[in-house]
């Protein structure tokens, strides 16, 4: 049964009883209030209320606790047993969770931590809603209007990022499927088939291809092949084992005349499975580096001059093989349903296209971008951008200031331009690099389709100014991963990255808007601000000295206690995890 949680009861052992009016003071001055007024106290309980049953049972735990526990910790990398120890001791963390007595146990287990994040992931499995991502709107919004903060400008970029799953060959890839198909079969067929497959179980996937040489590779892909081909027919077509066999099945393997050979690598796609424990993670390579079972993040913010705090308006995770066109496309149409207002966005070269050209279009949204996709000329020739194009006249004006008609040519999307001066360009000294050419018929003119004109306006916006407003993003989208290892998420599946994310965002406009009020807590003093000082040249110096012992570890333990509870919430990334 949902009941909401009511805070309007005020302890009798709650801060404001147990504090002196010093300590109170810089507690509201904290980190802790900013998140208690600006994010805890705005989470609408009532969006969970479809996770609960509506029979009279017993009462959920508080979710707005829940979800606040669940963004610090996202947004701040600490496991849940570390934070949920600091919740049981930790004044700053339990008022900003509003659990106002002080000397209570906290009002959840993890094991109730465990089973609302399951319902979570289940309600977006079987209804296509993240709840996650609900609050990010909601509690986003809500700041906006509070704040005054224009969305008309916005800024957008993209990273990419792993999936909390082992790096696979593609034999360690069939072996660890048949392994999971096994494990999907009843206990008396599973007994027969551990048997039957007797060498592709006992060990993990890479310890068993870790024995097996190359020459090998090609006798065991054929016999795996067989055995997946066997197991899928004992196996329950409605099954997600069954599922999987069939996947890779067709993505690895090629049927002919009912033999199943090996597919060459080239033939499989990059939405190809990656691992059998995350179906939706899809392979890449993106600026030398690839990134095997992974996603993107996309992340749009506010750029207007006169936001007197910049936030994040929406973020979106899907496969990695999702272009950025058509994450601008999801997080305009997601803006335009919330009533947010978008009218310039600056972006990289990504999200140009011909798709974004005309949703632009469509939608009245001038695109800024860092670069542009095609469009580049032959060498020794102008690009199209060096013209002057206007749209509204259906004019074209040359460097050298003559004047075009656009002409719409015979076939769809083309152009003619016809300049009346055909002299003028024959004895024009840019003629060898211009695109004008001289017919004996038609005089001077330009052959241009309408793709052409798209991306010369676009060049045309590639302004240092515009450069300068997208650059931030850059730093945005390090802060959402800061705390990843090597781009690794925690999490496994496209659902569960998207609110974590979504709980991350959340706190990386919270952290902006403590900022923006001026808070201060007594980590930002001097004595603080020296130690972490030293704690940077120690970090630097640490690899060139000898192991100090027990000594180094007290110093690295008393370094540590700065950075706990900072106002900014910043923490370097080799401090202790019971750091914020």
């Amino acid at each position: 049964m949902f009941r909401k949680n009511d805070q309007r009861q005020q302890s009798l052992f709650g801060p404001e009883m147990l504090l002196s009016p010093g300590l109170l003071e810089r507690l509201k001055a904290s980190w802790a209030h900013t998140f208690r007024t600006e994010v805890f106290e705005r989470i609408d309980e009532t969006v969970f209320s479809v996770l609960y049953s509506e029979k009279d049972s017993r009462p959920n735990a508080p979710v707005n606790v829940l979800v606040g526990f669940e963004i610090i910790k996202a947004g701040e990398g600490w496991s849940d047993e570390a934070l949920y120890e600091a919740l049981s001791f930790d004044i700053r963390l339990r008022y900003a969770l509003g659990i106002e007595d002080m000397g209570s146990e906290p009002p959840f287990t993890l094991r109730t931590l465990y089973n609302f994040r399951r319902r979570v992931r289940e309600y977006a499995q079987e209804h296509g809603e993240n709840l996650y991502e609900k609050v990010l709107a909601q509690v986003t919004d809500e700041q906006l209007a509070k704040y005054g903060v224009s969305t008309k400008a916005q800024r957008m970029d993209s990273t990419q990022v792993l999936s909390n799953i082992a790096q696979m060959n593609r034999l360690e890839l069939v072996i660890s499927v048949l392994q999971v198909g096994i494990k999907g079969l009843d206990e008396g067929e599973r007994e027969a088939w551990e048997e039957r497959a007797k060498g592709y179980i006992e060990k993990r996937p890479h310890e068993i291809v870790f024995g097996i040489s190359k020459e090998e590779n090609d006798a065991h892909f054929q016999r795996l092949g067989e055995l997946l081909v066997a197991l899928r027919e004992v196996l329950a077509p409605e099954g997600e084992a069954y599922a999987l066999v069939t996947r890779v099945l067709r993505e690895q393997y090629r049927e002919e005349g009912g033999a199943w050979t090996l597919r060459p690598a080239a033939e499989v796609g990059a939405d190809s499975l990656q691992s059998p424990h995350d179906v939706e993670a899809t392979y890449r390579e993106k600026n030398g580096k690839r990134y095997r079972g992974g996603y993107v993040v996309q992340v749009s913010e506010t750029c207007a001059p006169e936001n007197k705090v910049q936030l994040i308006t929406d973020v979106q995770v899907a496969p990695n093989v999702t272009d950025d066109g058509d994450l601008f496309q999801e997080s305009i149409l997601h803006q335009e349903a919330r009533g947010l207002e978008v009218e310039e966005v600056y972006a990289d070269g990504g999200y140009t296209g011909p798709k974004v050209s005309a949703f632009c279009k469509e939608h009245g949204i001038t695109l800024h971008p860092s670069n542009v996709r095609g469009g580049k000329p032959a060498e020794g020739r102008w690009g199209w951008e060096v013209y002057e194009w206007r749209e509204a006249s259906q004019e074209v004006v040359c460097p050298r200031g003559q004047v075009g008609k656009l002409e719409l040519a015979q076939k769809e999307d083309r152009w003619l331009v016809r300049f009346p001066d055909t002299e003028q360009c024959r004895t024009c000294p840019l003629l060898s690099t211009c695109r004008v050419t001289i017919g004996k018929r038609r005089g001077a003119g330009m052959n241009v389709t309408t793709r052409n004109i798209e991306v010369a306006l676009l060049r045309q916006r590639i302004t240092s100014e515009a450069r300068a407003r997208r650059s931030p993003v850059e730093s945005t989208v390090r802060s959402l991963k800061w705390h990843l290892r090597k781009d690794k998420l925690p999490v496994r599946g496209r659902i569960a990255a998207a609110m974590y994310f979504s709980a991350v965002a959340m706190m990386v406009n919270l952290r902006r808007i403590h900022a923006y009020l001026g808070g201060k807590s007594e980590e930002n003093g001097a004595p603080a601000v020296f130690l972490r000082l030293i704690f940077w040249v120690w970090a630097l110096l640490k690899p060139f000295w000898t192991p100090l012992g027990r000594s180094e570890t007290l110093f690295a333990n008393q370094v540590d206690n700065a950075f706990i509870f900072p106002s900014n919430f910043s923490r370097h990334p080799l401090a202790a995890p019971s750091a914020i």
